[in-house]
């Protein structure tokens, strides 16, 4: 099943669960999940801390960039959910 397929099936589920826009604002866009200590990067997706972290320290670390959208990362891009707040 391709990426796209994927998403595709996971945000039909998503839908048909009735998760709320509010919920699904902060879905990690690697492990599809309710993300955990949710950071957003200056492109707009949303992750889990830890999946993002792994993410940039195993597959990008010669160029740090989105995993989505391939925009290149920079260490004051990740903004935490407890500041998105203030």
């Amino acid at each position: 099943m391709s990426t796209s397929e994927r998403r595709r099936e996971h945000y039909n589920k998503s839908r048909s669960d009735n998760v709320s826009e509010e919920e699904s604002r902060y879905e990690c866009s690697i492990c599809y999940k309710e993300a955990v200590n949710p950071v957003v990067l200056s492109c707009g997706h949303f992750y889990c801390w830890e999946c993002i972290d792994e993410w940039m320290n195993k597959y990008a670390y010669v160029k740090k960039q989105c995993p989505i959208c391939k925009r290149r990362v920079r260490d004051g891009d990740v903004c935490f959910h407890a500041f998105l707040k203030m």
